[in-house]
């Protein structure tokens, strides 16, 4: 039973009776990723890296199935679910100026990283560099530079980790307040916080 469905429960035998019940695999094929990448992202680009997606979520699931643990010590639930989150993510993301190769890396690092143990982030991590990430000759692939775009329009804007944050109007603190210690696993939880609260879809 995967972790997700703690809490649920079975149907009363007398109304399940009167269902039928169908089993549907997992997907699984490279063609039938390859639609759902499209589905997502083929209104907003004119050329989706189908590829390089499909060709990471088939490594994450094979690594998550033998090494990966999360926050909970078990293997992670990667999922469809999981895949379309993330290509939920960009699609959300590239219109507001990010760069699609930032939104990649934000959207998966969401879905995919955030959940494991620290020690096993990295191994996901080096996964989206070499699957999502342009090649460069000779060098190895890094993350996307983590520079916000323009200031949307407006006021009570803050950029925290290259992301553009709306403050509430009632109470606004300072990352320059000396009674705050921001030490770098801080900032790198700040960054990742401001992943999520940029994208405006998931909870935190």
């Amino acid at each position: 039973t995967p972790p997700t469905d703690f809490g649920k429960k079975e149907l009363p035998a007398g109304i399940r009776s009167r269902l039928t019940e169908l089993y549907v695999p997992r997907l699984s094929s490279p063609e039938d990723l390859s639609l759902i990448v499209i589905a997502y992202l083929g209104p907003l680009l004119p050329s989706p890296p189908v590829g390089p997606i499909v060709a990471f979520y088939q490594a994450a699931l094979d690594a998550a199935a033998t090494t990966l643990l999360d926050g909970a010590d078990q293997r992670p639930e990667y999922s469809l679910r999981t895949l379309c989150r993330a290509l939920s993510y960009v699609r959300a993301a590239v219109p507001l100026g990010y760069g699609l190769h930032r939104c990649l890396y934000d959207g998966f690092h969401i879905t995919f990283v955030a959940q494991l143990q620290a020690r096993f982030q990295p191994q996901v991590e080096a996964l989206l560099l070499r699957h999502l990430m342009p090649p460069k000759p000779n060098k190895p692939p890094r993350p996307p530079p983590a520079r916000a775009p323009a200031r949307p329009s407006g006021d009570g804007w803050v950029e925290i980790g290259g992301f553009w944050l709306q403050t509430d109007p009632r109470h606004t603190a300072s990352a320059e307040d000396p009674r705050f210690i921001v030490t770098p696993s801080i900032e790198a939880r700040f960054r990742q916080l401001a992943r999520m609260v940029a994208a405006g879809r998931y909870p935190v």
